[in-house]
């Protein structure tokens, strides 16, 4: 599951990866906070990102149910959100679906770029570096066996079919069978329209996921959408004072 849920009465502590498991775990805590008629929750996070796509679904479900559970007043249940370590990537947007954030001082944010990677144990690579890529490859002023972030996807590729023998349909032997070649250096971008095809459906992928985003932080905190954006291309570190200046939030505890 790569990370825990906890929770004691109305206070959850979501610590790990953003993924199926753990969201599937805090929404249960939090169903079952809600069931015990809590006056609010807390839910404590510290964790290094996760699956951006589930990330998005999770902050949904999460404004959904504390609203469809309302106090006897017809308020909604209000969710506190604490950064007690450091909350990166994927983590950011469930830190943000808090009515109210604190950060502990030793608590940060931590942005990024967009990334893609290839499997669960892939390497992350920028997104833009490939989108460059591609750029390069169609004025054929560039070839695939000579990118190293290329190759980076392409071993994370192997990596992932090799764990996953269902992966192992036509499409993907065609994509492992050129990865090789590419890895070993003896393969041209002009012979790879299936390695070409995946690698621009990655990058809109990772454009797709920005876009939800920094519009998620944006709505959330007050900043424009181009400031978000500039905070995920500076890969910034954001400490608690900083946070409750740009609005991210509004406690430091």
């Amino acid at each position: 599951m790569n990370g825990t849920v906890r929770r004691t009465g109305n206070h959850i502590e979501f610590l790990g990866e953003v993924n199926e498991k753990m969201a599937m775990c805090l929404l249960d805590a939090i169903c079952k906070a809600l069931n015990e008629g809590v006056d609010k929750i807390i839910v404590s996070i510290c964790s290094g990102g996760g699956d951006g796509w589930i990330a998005f679904q999770l902050y949904a479900r999460i404004w959904k149910m504390m609203r469809a559970n309302a106090r006897q007043d017809g308020k909604a249940v209000p969710l506190w959100t604490c950064a007690v370590g450091e909350v990166s990537s994927a983590g950011i947007v469930l830190f943000m679906a808090g009515d109210h954030r604190c950060m502990s001082q030793s608590a940060e944010l931590k942005f990024h770029e967009g990334v893609v990677s290839m499997g669960p144990k892939g390497q992350n690579v920028p997104a833009q570096a490939i989108k460059d890529s591609l750029a390069a490859i169609s004025k054929q002023e560039h070839c695939l066996c000579a990118d190293v972030n290329v190759r980076i996807l392409m071993r994370g590729l192997l990596g992932t079919s090799r764990r996953r023998k269902r992966l192992w349909n036509p499409y993907t032997r065609e994509l492992a069978a050129i990865s090789r070649q590419i890895i070993k250096g003896v393969h041209c971008c002009e012979k790879s329209p299936a390695v070409i095809k995946l690698l621009k459906g990655m990058t809109d992928d990772a454009e797709r996921r920005g876009y939800i985003y920094a519009g998620i932080i944006a709505r959330r905190s007050g900043l424009a959408v181009k400031d978000v954006n500039a905070l995920m291309r500076q890969s910034e570190r954001i400490d608690g004072a900083q946070a409750c200046a740009l609005g991210l939030a509004h406690e430091c505890i």
